[in-house]
């Protein structure tokens, strides 16, 4: 694979990040591609890859649209080999234009992102040694970055996720402290702030920036209003992009007020513009799912069962469908439903279908089948 990286020119690169009609472009680009558009947002940035086709940006921009290729449904690994070959070549390519040109802002910025992006991705696959190696490579770029562009206002995302990170982790993760000792404190209300002010003023990193305050107050600090109104705004922004309201409907599903926004979660999942998109099923999936078990906490089973079986045939129209979370799960709560109706002939035919690989249901399917042998 690192052998073709070695045909990459060293010759000198613009800086294209700096120039006003390019900023322009990409913003206009990275609208089309969080829209899932992606020769849309290519057509944009053509006339610059025309003229510029070694610059360390175009690796950057097919790691980014894989990213997006990815995402929908983040346990498919099918995919990394080619995703980290982009973005690892994204790296390869900016070092050596900064063997050249030490200060090269793009090389800088890029340098960053890309590792950022590895280190993002291997730590879903749960590398973390891997992760944290890629998160150091990128904050050495950042604090060059800093030296020569301290005004630049994308600079606070990477420090905001550094602050942030670095005071969370080591507390919840005491281990990780072994790894990132020589690393500096972190302060995560000062991190807040500065992601915050990058998602109202950034340039290439706002959507980035909006998202993880979103993302950070749903899953860490447990902010659920401020948590559903990042994502409400995401959805807003990007209405053919299935994944934001994927997540905005998980925040109504488990919020206090699940019941109430029953309505706008069925309507999302109903939207016709995101039935349209290629990863709508992933959406289906989970959004039915978590739809049904709202249902299911206020007993009305009917529609529970109806969410539930919608969801089931999402999951069953995608590879492997057996081995995945959503499967198990679904099937536990079916032979539940069946139990409560004392149809006990079809509750152990659900029951028997959760794979010994869904961890969170076998055990409990395996509990409810001893509880209903004899009938």
């Amino acid at each position: 694979m690192f052998s073709a990286f070695l045909c990459t020119s060293v010759k000198a690169q613009p800086v294209l990040l700096s120039d006003s009609l390019f900023q322009q472009r990409v913003s206009l680009a990275l609208d089309s591609l969080y829209n899932l558009k992606f020769v849309a947002a290519r057509t944009i940035l053509k006339p610059y890859q025309e003229k510029y086709p070694k610059h360390p940006f175009w690796n950057f921009w097919s790691g980014l649209e894989l990213w997006w290729n990815i995402l929908p449904n983040i346990i498919d690994e099918s995919r990394d080999a080619e995703f980290f070959y982009h973005f690892k070549k994204c790296d390869y390519e900016a070092t050596r234009v900064l063997q050249e040109h030490a200060y090269h802002t793009d090389a800088l910025i890029l340098k960053i992102l890309a590792n950022g992006f590895l280190a993002r991705q291997y730590a879903n696959r749960d590398e973390w040694i891997k992760s944290l190696n890629y998160a150091r490579i990128g904050i050495e770029s950042l604090l060059t970055l800093k030296e020569i562009q301290p005004d630049l206002v994308d600079i606070q995302f990477g420090d905001g996720l550094y602050e942030y990170y670095m005071d969370y982790l080591p507390k919840e993760y005491p281990w990780l402290q072994k790894i990132n000792w020589a690393l500096p404190d972190g302060n995560k209300e000062k991190g807040l702030s500065q992601l915050a002010y990058v998602a109202e003023n950034g340039l290439f990193l706002k959507y980035e920036s909006l998202y993880f305050l979103a993302n950070i107050n749903e899953n860490y600090e447990k902010k659920h209003d401020l948590a559903e109104n990042g994502f409400e705004e995401l959805v807003r922004l990007f209405p053919n992009n299935p994944f934001y309201a994927k997540r905005l409907i998980q925040i109504y599903c488990s919020s206090e007020s699940a019941a109430e926004a029953l309505p706008k979660s069925i309507n999302l999942l109903n939207d016709s513009t995101y039935m349209k998109s290629d990863t709508y099923v992933f959406f289906e999936e989970s959004a039915a799912f978590r739809i049904a078990n709202v249902y299911l906490s206020i007993h009305q089973t009917s529609q529970a069962e109806q969410f539930f079986n919608r969801a089931l045939r999402a999951s069953m129209s995608l590879k492997k469908y057996s081995n995945r979370y959503y499967y198990g799960a679904i099937c536990y709560y079916l032979g539940h439903i069946c139990i409560s109706k004392q149809d006990f002939k079809s509750a152990k035919s659900w029951l028997r279908k959760v794979p010994k690989t869904n961890t969170d249901y076998f055990d409990r399917a395996k509990e409810q089948l001893k509880s209903i042998e004899n009938l």
